[in-house]
C-alpha cells in the first residue's frame, strides 16, 4: 500500500535552504526600506553638512545622498545577517 503513496520530489535540504534564502530577502528589504525612510530625516538633524549652504548646495545633496547610499548598503547587511540567523534558527529539518 505504502508503494503507490507518491514520494516527495524535494529533499528537506533544498527546502529549508529556500526558507533561509527567502528570510534573508525579508530581512534585506524590511532593513532597506526602514533605512530609506527614515535616515534622510536623520540627515537633517543629526548631521551638519561639510559646506554652508550658499547660493549653490551641490555638495551638500551629494554629500547627504552618499551617506544615505552608505547606510542602505548597510542596511542591506543587516538585514541580511538578521534574516539568516533567523531562517537558520526556525529552519525545516529533515
Amino acid at each position: 500500500m505504502s508503494e503507490n503513496l507518491p514520494q516527495s520530489s524535494n529533499p528537506p535540504q533544498k527546502s529549508s535552504a529556500r526558507f533561509v534564502l527567502t528570510l534573508m530577502i525579508i530581512g534585506i528589504l524590511l532593513c532597506v526600506s526602514i533605512v530609506s525612510m527614515y535616515f534622510p530625516r536623520m540627515i537633517s538633524w543629526y548631521f551638519d553638512p561639510p559646506t554652508p549652504m550658499g547660493v549653490s548646495c551641490t555638495s551638500s545633496i551629494q554629500w547627504a545622498i552618499d551617506k544615505l547610499q552608505k547606510a542602505q548598503l548597510i542596511a542591506m547587511g543587516v538585514g541580511a545577517i538578521l534574516g539568516l540567523a533567523v531562517g537558520w534558527k526556525f529552519r525545516k529539518r529533515g
